[in-house]
């Protein structure tokens, strides 16, 4: 059973056993022994898309997690990330006038008449406002779009089976679970709020290892001047990515987002392989814990004070 299919039998039966509930209790009222909550929701099927990932969050950053066993993908977001449409700030056109005008049209039952009024009205005081750089009839709106994607691959002995991937309501955990030659594998993330940080944790069956390799990627669904400069480096314990957004909306300063994780490794050891992943070999479990910021001023992007607050948790 594939999980939309799962999330939409779910949703059908706790609807019916609510009316089922509500109309057996004469007082309105759903006894607490009768009431169950799903807690988790599962899937033994891989994503076919991005839009079947599981995802968690904690208010300001967000995850959606493929939950591949060998090959994972996590798309990283933040709810400021919107690509800023305009060069120029958006003005909002004074039709306090124009709309006494288109009033007294409506009144002599010219409703039609009365709308395009109003419309070619907006339409002139835009001209007026961005002059050659307004096209079309309204300014181009901002754009929500995903900020990074972090790949997980992980080395297997012997094809994967048992696969399952849940999300657990009460805490935002999403888990990955598979089984090898070697035993069974688990792999946890969740966005903690009380630190806001993502945290991943990668653990091996008794008297196996891990061995699996990190990469920071560009996520696709910019448009070309979206974004001015993407910078990507992968050090031995540490990933790093930096954005800078291309137009201002007639800012001073520009705008961006940098994100930093670290990698903890348990017996074992990690390095960097021309600037290109991070190398995880022989670890008994790693940690991994990624922060995501926004900047007002791209201009104070520091990887190090990021480094610096993940290294105080």
């Amino acid at each position: 059973m594939g999980l939309r299919t799962l999330i939409s039998k779910t949703s059908k039966v706790a609807w019916v056993l609510s009316m089922v509930l509500l109309a057996g209790n004469t007082h309105g009222q759903v006894s607490s022994q009768l009431t169950t909550i799903p807690t988790h929701v599962n899937s033994t099927q891989p994503p076919l898309r991005w839009e079947d990932a599981m995802i968690s969050g904690n208010g300001a950053t967000g995850i959606m997690v493929m939950g591949y066993p060998l090959e994972d993908q996590i798309i990283v977001n933040h709810e400021k990330l919107w690509t800023i449409g305009n060069d120029y700030r958006p003005q909002t056109p004074d039709l306090a006038e124009p709309w006494k005008k288109a009033m007294e049209i409506a009144r002599e039952g010219r409703y039609f008449d009365a709308d395009m009024y109003i419309y070619e009205e907006a339409k002139k005081q835009n001209r007026e406002f961005y002059g050659e750089h307004f096209q079309g009839n309204r300014p181009r709106y901002d754009r929500a779009h995903p900020g990074f994607h972090l790949h997980v691959s992980t080395a297997s002995d012997g094809t994967p089976t048992g696969y399952r991937r849940e999300t657990n309501l009460e805490t935002g955990e999403i888990s990955v679970h598979w089984t090898d030659n070697r035993g069974a594998w688990v792999r946890r993330t969740f966005v903690s709020r009380t630190h806001d940080v993502i945290v991943m944790e990668l653990s091996s069956p008794a008297g196996s290892s891990v061995n699996a390799s990190l990469r920071l990627a560009e996520a696709p669904g910019k448009l070309e001047g979206d974004i001015e400069r993407v910078d990507i480096h992968h050090e031995d314990a540490e990933l790093y990515y930096h954005a800078r957004y291309g137009r201002r909306m007639g800012k001073e300063k520009p705008q961006g987002y940098h994100s930093l994780a670290r990698v903890i490794v348990k017996e074992g050891k990690s390095y960097s392989v021309a600037n290109e992943r991070i190398e995880i070999v022989n670890a008994k479990s790693v940690l991994i814990l990624m922060r995501l910021e926004y900047l007002n001023d791209d201009n104070q992007a520091d990887p190090a004070k990021l480094s610096q607050s993940i290294a105080e948790l």
